[in-house]
């Protein structure tokens, strides 16, 4: 009976490499004691009696952690990545496991050997990867003494589901090959490994509710009709308003109001958490979760421009990134206030001194004089003679109002403009149960308004600055956002104070004085958060002076 087993497993495209794989074993004498077995994956019958004469058992191999079929959809890679984890219920009866993947072949007996005796005493015997292109660590070192790290261990940890701390821990842990490793039978890791599997597809798989793929068109091709949407639904055409809605979203600012973007849409659903029923020609369709499946998409379409540098976009890899000091042991300690309680400065002796001293502070303050110069129709940056800070003009702006309509909503005192002529607007029936939510909370911002009927809405006073030919788009993309998100009253705030501030935001073709400079970075130094907008957009670079030297080495 042999103890030891090399396993591998391939489908039909892989079959060429497992029979290459299959014959370096096989070249060697040593093999004939050690056992070799194969997990079918999907070879054809005469692969498999190609195979059969060369190894000891070839096994199908199947879905060993329960998951729906509509959850492994497109995923068939994955059950090999599963069955990793059961090799000793596919094959009992040997002593000691090694898993070489199919695109591998040995070298050297010596090597599998190496393998064989590093899994004794349960010990897990693996590589570290050696190729460049499996950069485990790279580090991007910012001002001072801060980098920010983005680790290949840390990113796979948090898409898998598990905690911030875990996925920290494992950050700087060596990135492992789990193309080749041994295992004994009676070694602990087979029980954790699945349950770490079980948990992860659970956290990732199981709360799936949508399979995206398709294609966006560039910007520049939209059209002034709809003519070129289409949205498929499990291979069935179908029209939904939040969906176009969703895509839009992820489209504003890059295309004008009457223009569409064209695109090309599919998604695999459950077919249970959707009702086709609610319109006779069976193309309109309701999901379960309309608000999951509206944010999904508009997420994927602006990760997609934002990939292909069509729009201003969040680095996505730097979301699985984060920031660490270079020197965490550093002893802060906690400054104290000295107190000279004998001191007088109306003394005459300290009279010299203390206009010596009025002196100095006068050139400090000569020196540390502050200017401020337009870059372009987008940033302005400030000087001093520590410093200098780039400002993105809007984004400021945006800030600074977004701040603002959030303390008027929170202390009731804001400032109404009254109007000349009142201004009437129509919503939507659903539109009005929204608005009916969030009226006290635009009331505590300077709007005055009151109901007509059912759908009109007559409004008298508007908040100071606020453009009047506006009002019926801003209360349109108020109503639009609270229904995507969250109705708690803080998250509602949040929400009111954001869509105003984008509306109410400073023109990137007007260009401001110094003194308009001067007072929109002061108001920005007031804000709660000054470094970045709400939905997380930087604000502001600094440079010290004295980290100059290292942009000219």
């Amino acid at each position: 009976m042999k103890k030891n087993v090399i396993i591998s497993l391939a489908d039909s495209n892989y079959f060429e490499l497992l029979n290459e794989l299959v014959d370096s074993i096989k070249r060697f004498k040593q093999s004939e004691n050690t056992a070799i077995c194969i997990l079918d994956g999907g070879l054809t019958e005469d692969q498999k009696k190609v195979l059969l004469p060369k190894v000891d058992e070839i096994k199908s191999s199947e879905w060993d952690i329960k998951i729906s079929q509509f959850k492994t959809m497109g995923k068939k890679w994955l059950k090999s990545l599963i069955t990793r984890a059961f090799l000793t219920e596919y094959f009992p009866n040997y002593e000691k496991y090694l898993w070489i993947d199919a695109d591998a072949w040995v070298n050297s007996w010596e090597a599998v050997e190496l393998y064989f005796k590093g899994c004794a005493d349960n010990k897990l015997c693996i590589s570290t990867n050696a190729d460049r292109a499996y950069g485990g660590t790279k580090v991007d070192w910012f001002l001072g003494s801060f980098a920010r790290i983005k680790s290949q261990n840390y990113k796979h940890a948090k898409a898998s589901g598990f905690s911030e701390k875990i996925a920290r821990e494992v950050a700087f842990k060596p990135h492992l090959n789990a193309g080749i490793f041994s295992l004994a039978a009676s070694a602990p890791h087979w029980k954790m490994w699945r349950k770490n599997l079980e948990f992860s597809l659970k956290s990732v798989l199981l709360t799936c509710l949508v399979n995206l793929s398709g294609f966006i068109c560039k910007p520049e091709y939209a059209k002034k009709t709809r003519g070129e949407q289409y949205i498929f639904v499990n291979n069935r055409f179908i029209k939904n308003h939040h969906i176009q809605s969703a895509i839009s979203k992820a489209f504003e600012g890059l295309i004008s109001e009457n223009h569409f973007p064209s695109y090309f849409i599919n998604l695999k659903v459950d077919a249970k958490t959707i009702d086709i029923n609610i319109h006779p020609t069976k193309t309109e369709i309701k999901f379960e979760d309309e608000k999951s499946i509206y944010a999904i998409i508009r997420s994927a379409v602006r990760k997609s421009l934002g990939q292909y540098n069509i729009s201003p976009s969040i680095d996505f890899i730097q979301e699985n990134a984060f920031n660490i000091s270079s020197a965490p042991n550093l002893n802060i300690k906690q400054p104290e206030i000295k107190v000279d309680y004998n001191y007088n400065p109306f003394k005459n002796e300290n009279n010299k001194q203390a206009n010596n001293d009025f002196e100095i502070i006068f050139e400090e303050n000569q020196l540390k004089k502050e200017e401020f110069k337009s870059l372009n129709n987008d940033y302005f940056i400030k000087f001093s003679d520590h410093d200098i800070i780039v400002i993105h003009k809007r984004r400021a702006h945006q800030r600074i109002l977004f701040e603002y309509y959030l303390f008027n909503m929170k202390s009731t005192t804001s400032m109404t403009q009254k109007l000349t002529f009142p201004k009437k607007i129509s919503l939507a029936k659903n539109d009005v149960l929204v608005f009916n939510e969030i009226e006290n909370n635009l009331k505590n911002i300077g709007f005055k308004f009151e109901k007509n009927d059912e759908n009109e809405i007559v409004f008298s006073g508007l908040p100071s600055d606020f453009n009047e030919n506006i009002l019926q788009n801003t209360i349109e993309d108020i109503i639009e956002s609270f229904k995507n998100n969250d109705s708690f009253e803080e998250n509602r705030k949040n929400i009111i104070a954001f869509s105003l501030s984008k509306k109410l935001v400073v023109d990137r073709k007007i260009l401001l004085n110094e003194i308009e400079m001067k007072n929109m970075y002061n108001e920005l130094q007031k804000c709660e958060q000054s470094d970045f907008t709400f939905d997380g957009k930087p604000i502001l670079m600094k440079i010290e002076t004295t980290d100059l030297n290292k942009y000219f080495k």
